[in-house]
C-alpha cells in the first residue's frame, strides 16, 4: 500500500517508521525538510510538497475536535485524494465500532490505522510499542 505521511515530529517519525517495517510504500512530507532525512534513510520517499505525499490518498479521519480533522480533509482532496471525516471519541467502543464500519462502507475496508490516542505523555516516545501498550494498560 501507498501512504503519504504528513508530519514527522516526535510521533510522526515513529509511526512512518512502522508503517515502513510493515511493508508499506511511504512518501513524508515536513515543513521542516531535514526532519525527513532519517525516515528517508529508511526507505520512504521524500515529497516536495504536503500535496504531493497525499497525492492519491483515500483516507478516513477520526479525530476528537471536528474542526482540524475537516480541515486535514480538505487537505487531502485538494491535493486530489479522496478523504472523509468522523467524530470520533476513542475511548467509546460503539463510536469506534461506528467509524470502522463508515470506513468499510465507503472505502471497502481498513487497510493501516494511525493512531496517538491515550498514549501520549512528556516522555512519550512514538513507536515504542512496547512501552505504551504497558502505558494503555496501567491505565486500564
Amino acid at each position: 500500500m501507498k501512504i503519504g505521511f504528513i508530519g514527522l515530529g516526535t510521533m510522526g517519525v515513529g509511526m512512518s517508521l512502522n508503517l515502513l517495517k510493515a511493508g508499506h510504500e511511504v512518501s513524508v512530507h515536513n515543513r521542516t525538510r531535514e526532519k525527513e532525512e532519517h525516515v528517508a534513510k529508511q526507505g520512504a520517499q521524500r515529497a516536495e510538497s504536503p500535496q504531493e505525499a497525499a497525492e492519491g490518498a483515500e483516507v478516513l479521519i477520526a479525530d476528537l475536535l471536528p474542526e482540524p480533522g475537516r480541515a486535514t480533509v480538505a487537505a487531502i482532496e485538494e491535493a486530489g485524494g479522496r478523504a472523509s471525516f468522523v467524530e470520533l471519541d476513542a475511548a467509546d467502543q460503539a463510536a469506534n465500532e461506528a467509524m470502522a464500519a463508515t470506513a468499510v462502507d465507503t472505502y471497502g475496508g481498513i487497510d493501516v490505522v494511525v493512531t496517538a490516542a491515550g498514549v501520549s505523555s512528556g516522555d512519550y516516545l512514538s513507536g515504542d510499542i512496547e512501552r505504551g501498550l504497558k502505558r494503555i494498560q496501567q491505565m486500564a
